[in-house]
């Protein structure tokens, strides 16, 4: 039968902790297997170190690189890829990649069941850390994306759920030190990192541009002051938990403003149609006092007229 790996046995002085001899076993498949199991095992063997390497000795699993280390360790041609640790003072898992494929590859190709998933994370400890992180992404290395997301599927490619309805921590948190912007869409539209959000609008991305006079619809659409709703997770209207947002907020509702205006889908108004409307509501404004004000003149000059 073939060697598969080598196993280095070390033995120790108890009473000192110190190696007193060593030797190099050749293992087959079935000795592994046995030592694996328990079915055999080394007389004295040093708490501090087992070795299984290849005949080449550059690619090994190291149980204990040094005395009561606490540590696994995995070489791959000559480089230490991997090491286990207890989590306590140091991570489960370690991962070094100093070549150009990936440092860690998920490949999930089975259908997976219902709150499955191909990397899950949890805690349900207890912590007096409120910024305690479970999941952390560095980066010192230039032009290097941190975190990158490719989705050809149908589903959502980023979903959050905060579900703590007593929470009043951010869902999601953006701290820009640089001068770049801290969101930016492909359309142009971006967040700058003063905290200014700005609408693509160049008239490139525009067409079948029309006129339109809104302020005699203005007068037909109520603007009211009101609160939000706050929904079960997936629920719709039905599952109002009787609870409201404390903000307040002004503006009309979207199924009146897409009735009288004909914008939107009557489920949401967008930022950008309210201040058009806005603008051009002050523009048929200024040409009524305009003419108002050319009327007033003419009165004027009548009333000097006869005064002399």
């Amino acid at each position: 039968m073939a060697t598969i790996a080598r196993l280095y046995d070390f033995e120790t002085d108890s009473a000192n902790n110190v190696p007193i001899s060593s030797s190099k076993v050749d293992a087959e498949f079935d000795q592994i297997i046995n030592l694996l199991s328990g079915a055999s095992a080394f007389d004295t063997v040093l708490k501090g170190q087992i070795v299984i390497e290849d005949t080449d000795a550059d690619t090994k699993i190291q149980v204990e690189e040094s005395a009561d280390e606490d540590k696994i360790r995995i070489d791959i041609e000559g480089v230490e890829t991997a090491i286990f640790g207890d989590g306590a003072n140091e991570a489960i898992l370690e991962l070094n990649n100093d070549g150009t494929g990936y440092g860690l590859y998920l490949h999930q190709d089975g259908v997976l069941a219902a709150n499955k998933y191909a990397l899950f994370i949890t805690s349900t400890v207890a912590q007096t850390n409120a910024e305690l992180v479970k999941f952390s992404l560095t980066n010192s290395s230039s032009n290097q994306r941190l975190f990158y997301i490719s989705n050809d599927g149908t589903a959502s490619s980023l979903r959050i759920d905060h579900n703590n309805s007593s929470s009043s921590a951010q869902v999601f948190y953006i701290y820009n030190a640089g001068t770049g912007n801290s969101i930016e869409d492909d359309s142009g539209a971006h967040l700058t990192a003063a905290g200014v959000w700005t609408d693509a609008s160049e008239g490139e991305l525009k067409t079948n541009f029309k006129e339109e006079k809104v302020l005699d619809k203005i007068r037909r659409i109520a603007v009211k002051k009101y609160q939000y709703k706050k929904f079960r997770k997936d629920g719709g209207k039905k599952e109002w938990r009787g609870e409201v947002f404390p903000e307040w907020h002004f503006s009309p509702v979207a199924e009146d403003f897409h009735r009288v205006f004909g914008l939107g889908d009557g489920k949401g108004i967008s930022a950008k149609s309210l201040a058009g409307i806005a603008l051009q509501g002050i523009k048929e404004l200024l040409e009524k006092v305009e003419k108002i004000e050319q009327w007033i003149k003419k009165i004027e000059q009548v009333k000097e007229w006869k005064a002399k």
